[in-house]
């Protein structure tokens, strides 16, 4: 198997990343600094053989920086197909993993499972053994040499499993932590025998415990026995004290009965002020209203009207007055004085008319008193018609000035009456809400008020007077209904007791009862308290085990005696299978795997050690043989850091080699593995490289640029698009 061309679409910390359409060569370098995604790009291409792992976008620990579905593409050619073409094998994560395989002209949806080519080697396998590092090489100063022959040698392809040698050595420890014929150690069976002798002892302090329980015990029964005679007699006694408190309620009962007379006559004067008020019942009356009336309010309603009313009626009385008196009689100009002055004009005139033909004779002295009787009588006439219609101008003044003050007068009246109407309506709208009578709204006075403040009262007394009766009803009943609960109980306790009901008594008796009462309670409770204190102490000595419990214990203690020695013969039986069975497995399988590796370390040392092989019967560690060693070295501390190294690389590839025996040769990839090495041996091992190119491709992943130009050099293609 070899991958001709790679391409990471998204995948961790790459993206865009392709090596072209080149076909890969069979041994690739990648050149990168540290941390640039050379760890990435392993994975990535164990990804498109084995699938992703974990199969979650959210949970992959190679999701991209960058956002987006991990995605990528590979073209890798098998070593064992029919026609020799290359698959296509193109993978991507989102929700779920998926996966398509192209060969020629056909695609498969292989989803998330492993390419064709992979299934001889498990995931775990191939990222364990075909994937060498740096840091293992290193490992090797911390770990014996015993441990990295089990893991390289004895687990072979099973390199998470513990070794069949550690296997059996647990078991054989398993098996002395048991048992074992020596005082040496504190085995399981001699930790169990000290348990049981502890047990017996412990035995025998619980049987004098019991035994003390029990003295307890019939103490307490004693103490039970003497306190249930108390409990009788207490019984008759609360039976007798309900019984009386009983009466004594019922009796109270009776007298707040017969104190609802006085609710009664309150009621009926109530309902007698509600009649002269209201007109209705006072039930019916809308108590929320009567109290939301504003009493101050009202009562300033009230005198306002009153005075509306009083002025209304003074100018009603005005007015009447002023219609009723006449003109004054100094200002009536008078028909006589009208009447005698035309008369005196008329006679004036007739006399001049009679005597003025005469005017320039000498008259005689009668016609001259005539014409001057005439004058005067002109005169006069004249200045009685001047003094009448003087008269008449004042008397029409007068007239004029009176109708005007009545038309004042009376539109004073209409407005007084208006604003008495205006009055008498807010009284109404302040108490519209109440039945009030009409006939109380009509002219509303001061009695208006006082009457809804008495209605108040009366009622405010009635719910007050009925309120406290009911309560005081209510306590009373509370209290029978519980006096009559705790006789019932008492007579049923006297009942439990197989005991006669007592009658009350009479009230000296009731008094001897409560002195009894508490003498009897203090009997019960000096026994409650010995009994408690016998409780405790009962309590306090059966927090040990029982005997019974210890004799089971014991019995259980030497079941598991029994059992640790039969798991001690299991342990050690088994032991000795794991160890046989690792021993046929070693000699079915090492000989090839060792004269492999053999032949990688004489390449790599040029021939200073030319083969390895086990030790003997019983020593299961590794030798090197070879010119540099007179007699076999043990693969150990003893050999230099590089040459345990050497050995370590030359039995992985053995292995590799023994994994992919007749099946497809997976890829070996190798991380600064040689970075340590001298340059004469590292140059050996690129030239094992070569050799293991020919069966298998090779990725070598370095940060270092002089071992890339080396590695080039010999013809391997480098690729440095790693770095991001």
């Amino acid at each position: 198997m070899r991958f001709e061309s790679i391409e990471v679409v998204r995948y961790g910390c790459l993206a865009n990343l392709s090596t072209g359409r080149t076909p890969l060569p069979n041994i690739v370098v990648v050149l990168g600094p540290n941390e640039s995604g050379k760890s990435t790009l392993f994975d990535f291409m164990s990804t498109i053989l084995y699938g992703f792992r974990p199969a979650t976008r959210s949970r992959h620990p190679f999701t991209p920086w960058a956002g987006g579905d991990p995605e990528g593409r590979a073209t890798i050619r098998m070593d064992q197909g029919d026609d020799g073409s290359p698959i296509e094998i193109h993978r991507r994560l989102r929700s779920q993993a998926w996966g398509r395989l192209r060969a020629d002209e056909r695609v498969d949806d292989i989803r998330n499972r492993p390419a064709p080519g992979v299934a001889h080697v498990t995931r775990v396998v191939f990222r364990q053994v075909y994937a060498l590092t740096l840091a293992e090489l290193a490992g090797l100063e911390r770990e014996s040499w015993d441990l990295v022959q089990d893991r390289l040698v004895g687990a072979m392809a099973a390199p998470d499993l513990v070794s069949a040698r550690t296997v059996a050595a647990d078991l054989e420890g398993e098996a002395k932590r048991l048992w074992r014929p020596d005082r040496r150690g504190r085995p399981r069976v001699r930790a169990l025998a000290e348990e049981l002798s502890q047990l017996n002892e412990r035995k025998r302090d619980a049987l004098y415990n019991d035994r003390v329980v029990r003295d307890k015990v019939a103490e307490r029964t004693d103490a039970e026995r003497r306190l249930q005679a108390l409990r009788e007699e207490r019984a008759r006694v609360e039976a007798r004290d309900a019984a009386d408190r009983v009466a004594r309620l019922e009796q109270r009962r009776l007298e707040a009965v017969a104190a609802g007379a006085e609710g009664e006559r309150l009621e009926a004067r109530v309902a007698e002020h509600a009649e002269e008020l209201f007109g209705v019942s006072p039930n019916e009356v809308d108590r929320e209203a009567l109290a939301a009336v504003p009493m101050d309010e009202l009562r300033g309603r009230v005198r306002k009207f009153k005075r509306a009313r009083e002025e209304r009626r003074v100018a009603e009385v005005s007015l009447r007055s002023g219609g009723e008196v006449g003109l004054p009689a100094t200002l009536g100009p008078g028909r006589g004085r009208l009447v005698a002055g035309v008369l005196l004009l008329l006679l004036g005139i007739a006399i001049a008319a009679v005597t003025m033909p005469q005017v320039g004779v000498d008259l005689p002295l009668s016609n001259a008193f005539a014409l001057r009787v005439g004058a005067v009588a002109s005169i006069g006439g004249f200045l009685l018609m001047i003094l009448w219609w003087d008269a008449d101008r004042r008397a029409r003044q007068y007239r004029r000035a009176s109708s005007d003050a009545q038309s004042h007068l009376s539109g004073k009246a209409m407005l007084l009456k208006d604003a008495e109407a205006a009055a008498r309506a807010a009284v109404t709208r302040l108490v519209s809400a109440l039945p009030i009578r009409d006939s109380l709204l009509a002219a509303p006075d001061v009695d208006l008020p006082a009457a809804i403040e008495r209605m108040r009262e009366l009622l405010d007394n009635r719910e007050h007077h009925t309120a406290a009766a009911r309560r005081d009803l209510e306590h009373i009943d509370d209290d029978l209904g519980a006096a009559n609960r705790e006789h019932e109980a008492a007579v049923a306790r006297l009942r439990e007791l197989d005991l006669p009901e007592d009658d009350p008594g009479d009230g000296e008796a009731a008094g001897r009862r409560a002195g009894r009462r508490d003498a009897l309670a203090d009997q019960a409770e000096e026994l409650r308290g010995a009994i408690a204190t016998l409780d405790a102490e009962i309590a306090h000595l059966q927090e040990g085990d029982t005997p019974d419990r210890i004799e089971g214990r014991i019995e259980a203690v030497k079941r598991q005696i029994r059992e640790a020695k039969e798991g001690r013969d299991r342990s050690f039986v088994l032991a000795g299978i794991v160890r046989e069975a690792d021993r046929r497995f070693r000699d079915d399988h090492q000989p090839d795997l060792l004269r492999r590796a053999g032949d990688h370390l004489r390449h790599i040392t040029a021939g200073r050690y030319e083969h390895i092989e086990m030790g003997e019967a019983g020593d299961e560690s590794l030798y090197l043989g070879g010119p540099a060693a007179s007699s076999p070295r043990k693969v150990g501390e003893a050999l230099s850091q590089g040459t345990r190294e050497q050995v370590y690389l030359a039995l992985r590839l053995a292995i590799i080699d023994h994994l992919d025996a007749g099946e497809e040769r997976l890829p070996l990839f190798m991380d600064e593995t040689l970075v340590n090495w001298d340059a004469w041996r590292r140059d050996r091992a690129f030239g094992l490289l070569e050799r293991v190119a020919e069966q298998r491709q090779v990725f070598v992943f370095t940060c270092h640029p002089a071992m890339a130009a080396e590695l080039e050099d010999r013809d391997a293609r480098g690729d440095r698009s790693a770095a991001p």
